[in-house]
């Protein structure tokens, strides 16, 4: 009987580390997943701001857009020269002058995603339905700041839509901690420089 009763307190020890390990297992790839999705989504927004494009003297279709107000979720609009590989492409077959968009947006589970909308230029005006490609979900934060040569600093604030800014970092926050709405589990930060030729194609 007492053997029987030590080989049972074993075997309960055995499956509590099992279910442990399993559960860590389980922990850690649904960390790596939202980890490798939220730098495909940072990738996505780097790639489309080096490819933005502004042309002052048709502010209408190239104004550039930068919403601040909300200090967890920025948004940001511009018109883009987007290549033949850039996500959702195939959509628009060779309209690759685009107005794109990147803001955060409530999904299902009442979780934050970003999401990012695409609509040709040609169409920007007549308020068509975008193209919409949800980036990463479970978003705490997306903070946009753009860099002021004036102050030597970075500023959620840009003003001068008839021009693109120079730098631009992005914070995104995935995930929460212990289940706080607005400590991120995961924070990445992306310093994008905006090519200064950008300016100099019209449409």
């Amino acid at each position: 009987m007492i053997a029987i009763a030590i080989f049972g307190s074993i075997m309960v020890s055995i499956y509590a580390c099992w279910i442990n390990i399993a559960r860590g297992i389980k922990v850690g790839e649904i960390a790596a997943s939202s980890a490798q999705r939220g730098r495909v989504a940072l990738h996505t927004v780097e790639q489309a701001l080096q490819t933005a494009q502004c042309y002052s003297y048709n502010n209408a279709y190239y104004v550039f857009l930068a919403d601040s107000r909300d200090e967890r979720f920025s948004s940001i609009e511009f018109t883009a020269r987007l290549p033949d590989t850039f996500l959702g492409g195939g959509y628009f077959g060779n309209q690759v002058m685009r107005r794109i968009a990147f803001y955060v947006k409530n999904g299902e589970g009442r979780q934050n995603n970003l999401v990012m909308s695409q609509v040709p230029l040609l169409d920007a005006n007549e308020q068509k339905d975008p193209y919409e490609i949800v980036l990463a979900r479970d978003i705490t934060r997306f903070s946009l700041e753009f860099w002021r040569p004036g102050d030597k600093d970075f500023s959620p604030d840009f003003v001068e839509t008839n021009q693109l800014p120079k730098l631009v970092r992005i914070t995104m926050g995935i995930g929460h901690v212990n289940n706080n709405s607005s400590q991120p589990s995961q924070v990445m930060i992306r310093l994008i420089n905006i090519p200064c030729d950008s300016a100099l194609t019209p449409f």
